[in-house]
This record gives C-alpha cells, sequence and structure tokens, in this order.
C-alpha cells in the first residue's frame, strides 16, 4: 500500500497503484484542501483506487481526469466536506459539480452548478451518517448507471442532453432542464422538473409536484395527493391513487385519475381527461375536448369548443360550455346541461336533470323520472320511459314524451307534441302548439296557465272550435292548442284542468 501524507503545499502527478489515500489531519495545521495552491492531486489512475477518506478538516477537493471507477467519499466527524469540481477525461466532456462551491449537505448541484454532457446518472449518500459511513457511493456519470441517489433531501440538475436521474428517498428536487430526461423521484414529496424535451417522470410515494414543462411528457404520479402539469406539448398524464391535481397545460393532452378524488384540468388543445374511482372534477378547457367520469360523483365541464362527456356511473353533473357539445349520463341521477350550441344530451338510467340552454338541443331523458328543459331555440325533446317532466322553452319545438305519465309544457313558441302511452298532461302555452295521441281516457289539457278559460262551459262557449276533424282550443289572445283528430263532441269537464 502506498501512503500519502501531505503537510504543506505540494503536487503530487501520475499515482498508480494506490490502495487507499488518506488524509491525517493530526499532521496538518489550519485547514487543508486538495485545492488552489495548497494541494493538487493530478492524472489519478482512479481504476486502482479503492477507497478515499477525507479528514475532518478537508473542505475543498478537486477531482483531477482519468476518472474511471466508482469510489467512496467517507469522513470522520459530523461536519461535511465540500465537492468544488470534478473533471472527467478519456474523451468525456467536462463535468462540473457546483464550481460556485456549495455544501454537498445543500447538494450537489446549486443554482450556478452544471452537469454537462456525459454525465447522465447520479448517486449519492449525505446528511449525519455514522462515522466511515460511505458520503458519496458514487459520482458515475457514465461508468456505473446502475446506481441511485441514496435516502435524504436531494437536489439534482441535469443539463441539455438526455439525464437519467433517479432520486430515491427523500423530499427531492430534481430539474431535467433540455433533453428528453427520465426522472424517477422514490419515495419523499418530491419535485421534478423535465424542463424542454419529451420526458419521463414518476414520483413515486409521497406529494409530489411534476412538470413536464415544453414536449411531449409522460408524468405519472403515485399513491399520494400529487400535482401534475404538463406544459407545452401533447402530453400524457396520470395521478394514480390519492387526490391528484393534473394539469394539461398547452397542446393535445391525456389525463387519467385513478382512486381518489380527483381534479383534472386539459386546458388549451384537444384534450382527452378520464377520471376514475372517486369524485372526481374533470375540466377540458379550451379546444374539442373528451372527458369520462367513470365511477363516483363527478363534475364535468367542457369549455370552449366541442366536447364529448360522457358521466358513467354516479351521481353526475356536466356542463358543455360553449359549443356543439354531446353529453351522456349513466347509472345514477345526473344533472347535464349543454350550455351555448346545438347539443345532445342522453341521461340514461336514473332520475335525470337535463338541459339544453341556448341552440337547437336534442335531449333524450332514457328510463326513469327525468325533467328535461329545451331553453331557447328549435329544441328535439325525448322523455323516454318513466314519467317525465318536460319543457320546451323558447322556440319552435318537438316533444314527445314516450311511455310514462308525462308533464309536458312546450313554452313559447309553436310546438309539435307527442304524447304517447300513458296519462300525460299538456299545458295550454304561449303560441300555436299541436298535440298529438291525445286520448281523453287517460290525458289532460291544463288551461291553469292561462287566465283566459275560467271553467268548462267557457271553454266551450267561447274558446272551442273544430277545424278539420280536430278540436283547436284559442285564449282569444293569439295562442291556441290543436288536438289532432279529436272531435268537439269527444271532449267531457273530465279531459280539463281549470
Amino acid at each position: 500500500m502506498n501512503l500519502i501524507r501531505d503537510e504543506g503545499n505540494s503536487q503530487v502527478n501520475n499515482l498508480t497503484d494506490i490502495l487507499s489515500l488518506e488524509t491525517w489531519t493530526q499532521y496538518l495545521s489550519g485547514l487543508m484542501a486538495f485545492s488552489g495552491n495548497t494541494s493538487l492531486i493530478n492524472n489519478f489512475n482512479w481504476s486502482e483506487i479503492s477507497s478515499l477518506t477525507v479528514g475532518q478538516y478537508l473542505n475543498l477537493i478537486d477531482l483531477a481526469e482519468n476518472f474511471l471507477n466508482t469510489f467512496d467519499w467517507g469522513f470522520l466527524s459530523a461536519q461535511l466536506p465540500v465537492i468544488r469540481s470534478l473533471l472527467a477525461g478519456n474523451g468525456l466532456s467536462t463535468t462540473q459539480i457546483d464550481l460556485a462551491i456549495g455544501v454537498l449537505q445543500d447538494f450537489i448541484n446549486g443554482d450556478t452548478s452544471l452537469i454537462t454532457d456525459g454525465f447522465n446518472f447520479i448517486r449519492q449518500q449525505f446528511a449525519n451518517v455514522p462515522l466511515d459511513t460511505p458520503l458519496l457511493d458514487a459520482i458515475a456519470g457514465n461508468f456505473n448507471p446502475g446506481n441511485t441517489p441514496s435516502a435524504g433531501a436531494d437536489q439534482l440538475d441535469g443539463d441539455a442532453g438526455g439525464n437519467f436521474i433517479n432520486a430515491q428517498a427523500g423530499n427531492d428536487t430534481v430539474n431535467g432542464a433540455g433533453g428528453n430526461d427520465t426522472l424517477l423521484g422514490g419515495d419523499g414529496n418530491d419535485s421534478l422538473n423535465g424542463g424542454v424535451g419529451n420526458d419521463v417522470a414518476y414520483g413515486g410515494s409521497g406529494q409530489d409536484t411534476l412538470i413536464g414543462g415544453d414536449g411531449a411528457d409522460l408524468l405519472g404520479g403515485g399513491p399520494d395527493n400529487d400535482r401534475i402539469e404538463g406544459g407545452g406539448g401533447n402530453d400524457l398524464l396520470f395521478g394514480a391513487g390519492g387526490n391528484d391535481t393534473v394539469l394539461g397545460g398547452d397542446g393535445d393532452d391525456v389525463l387519467g385519475g385513478a382512486g381518489g378524488d380527483d381534479s383534472l384540468d386539459g386546458g388549451n388543445g384537444n384534450d382527452g381527461v378520464w377520471g376514475s374511482d372517486g369524485n372526481d372534477t374533470l375540466a377540458g378547457g379550451a379546444g374539442a375536448d373528451t372527458l369520462g367520469g367513470a365511477s363516483g360523483n363527478d363534475s364535468l365541464s367542457g369549455g370552449a369548443d366541442n366536447d364529448d362527456i360522457w358521466g358513467a356511473a354516479g351521481d353526475d353533473t356536466a356542463s358543455g360550455g360553449i359549443g356543439d357539445d354531446l353529453l351522456g349520463g349513466s347509472i345514477g341521477n345526473d344533472s347535464l346541461s349543454g350550455d351555448e350550441g346545438n347539443d345532445e344530451i342522453w341521461g340514461a338510467a336514473g332520475n335525470d336533470t337535463l338541459a339544453g340552454g341556448d341552440g337547437n338541443d336534442q335531449i333524450g331523458g332514457g328510463s326513469d323520472d327525468d325533467q328535461i328543459s329545451g331553453g331557447s331555440g328549435n329544441d328535439q325533446l325525448f322523455g323516454g320511459s318513466g314519467n317525465d317532466q318536460i319543457f320546451g322553452g323558447s322556440g319552435s319545438d318537438t316533444i314527445f314524451g314516450a311511455a310514462g305519465a308525462d308533464t309536458i309544457n312546450g313554452g313559447e313558441g309553436d310546438d309539435d307534441i307527442w304524447g304517447g302511452p300513458g296519462g300525460d298532461q299538456f299545458a295550454f302555452s304561449p303560441g300555436n302548439d299541436t298535440v298529438h295521441f291525445f286520448a281523453g281516457a287517460d290525458d289532460v289539457i291544463d288551461l291553469t296557465t292561462t287566465a283566459q278559460i275560467i271553467s268548462f262551459t267557457d271553454l266551450v262557449d267561447n274558446h272551442l272550435t273544430e277545424v278539420g276533424g280536430s278540436a283547436v282550443i284559442s285564449d282569444g289572445l293569439g295562442n291556441s292548442m290543436t288536438l289532432v283528430n279529436v272531435s268537439l263532441a269527444s271532449l267531457v269537464a273530465d279531459d280539463f284542468i281549470f
């Protein structure tokens, strides 16, 4: 074994066949360092070195060329050394670690640090380790990509190339910078930022923050409550377990929750936003988006443009926003609103509340007892099975009650109304309405909506005529209701509500 003792200013060149290098602090006066004009070691053949133990007064270290193998740092007290620079030789680009002399406990890379091309992996240990425990197990670069950083609150900064950084346990901060990076947070509350490039980042356990930056990124949270931001580019963003916040940003993104009550917002672009188990909040933002709620009582909002929105199981609330939207419920008592635009809305199973809003809408209630409102515009409204309440709103609407005891009010405008099987109730409303399949034995006309007709006698004497085999009710103010193929003689007082 070759032993080197340094008691003053010296320079040692081209050392080889070294098994152990130690600095013996009992021979030193003041602070000793391998840097500046104090001591400098050049051109080590590190392949022959098995360990390097640094004494308690070693504060600055320069490592020279031909660094080929992984080596161990240790220290003899609780004081942490400082790494100033590392030069990687053999044709590799120079790699600098904290040229501004940052404390290792604060991490290898501070605001002024740089890891250049050829250095794509980091492993480290630090902070309050016992006597002779390795402080830095490997700074391996391209030499030893199998290593991973150890436990601790780490900060890792990549470079413009494609970096692979595994921070392992601890509350870590990892910045990929430019290039197509892979960032792994491990256990702990981590912050991973891919920067420019097509990045892959996984937070692992803990409450993590993942930011993709510009580029087509793949970001995945872990089992806890994570925040995931795609940034620019067409991103794939997934929350996993926990109550996650997922933001697509610019680009055509795909967002997915999982277990937990998630909040997902596609942002700009034509996004796919999918919840899962839990009561999720989904927003499409600008662009033609597709939203799916899955199980749970979800809230879905399409935003601007033409969106497809599906609530699935649970009592869901969905709004289409501006644009010609398609909204669908499923099992559960859903509340679906098309808002502005020519929308299609389908409630399916459950007691649903369906509203078209502005525009010429198509709305279907499906099974069970639904409340359907067309809003403004010339709407087509379908009650389906169940005892439905259907209101046409303003515009010339077409309304189908279908099966069940339905309550139908055409609202303002000239409406075409079809009752169907069951005891239906038709409300006299402003406009000139036409009612098909009125069956006197089961159906009834509600005249409480007009103050002009006060009794059956008043109706027959002043407001009821027959035109072409169909009874016509008029209020004298220009509003009428025609009962197709219903004669005056077939009508009795029980067919009306006054």
